[in-house]
């Protein structure tokens, strides 16, 4: 068990990726998304959010994922945009209507053919690799890792009947 400073010095990280965020919206304003982005990923791998609330963590890493897809889109690379969301998209949410798994159908409405996304995302889910603590899927020649959010573990069938999928036919 970890020591109350050992827990407030954890906690107290967050403004190192709150710092990456803002920053990352600052750019984003100014229409550096390029720099936006950079800063969005800053937040995401080398200064997490830090919480003992996983609906917490995960509403966080939703958000991120949202604005780092804003930026693909404006930098005109929908595969980045969809991949970005898609780790949400195919997993529970905390919130009752996940916003991400409509914003995924939009850009693939808007770029691409919605079957053809369909056949190409069930046929990563059929070919996907069960790695410690969730699977890997393989999409657009690039690999994702898709974690449970409230059960144990995830599974191919679970990925196959996701609201998404459901929604894409």
């Amino acid at each position: 068990m970890k020591s109350f400073q050992e827990c407030s010095e954890l906690l107290n990280t967050n403004y190192r990726h709150y710092s990456a965020q803002n920053l990352g919206a600052i750019f984003y304003n100014d229409q550096e998304f390029q720099r936006a982005l950079n800063f969005y990923h800053l937040a995401k791998t080398k200064y997490p959010y830090h919480n003992y609330s996983g609906t917490d963590i995960k509403l966080n890493s939703m958000r991120l994922a949202s604005r780092i897809s804003d930026c693909y889109v404006e930098l005109d690379s929908l595969e980045s945009a969809v991949l970005a969301l898609l780790p949400h998209g195919l997993t529970t949410s905390p919130n009752p209507k996940n916003s991400l798994t409509d914003k995924i159908l939009k850009l693939v409405d808007q770029y691409s053919d919605r079957q053809k996304f369909r056949v190409d995302l069930l046929q990563a889910i059929e070919k996907s690799k069960n790695i410690q603590g969730g699977i890997e899927i393989e999409l657009f020649m690039e690999r994702i890792k898709l974690y449970p959010y409230m059960q144990d573990a995830i599974s191919k069938e679970d990925l196959r009947n996701s609201v998404l999928i459901r929604k894409l036919e």
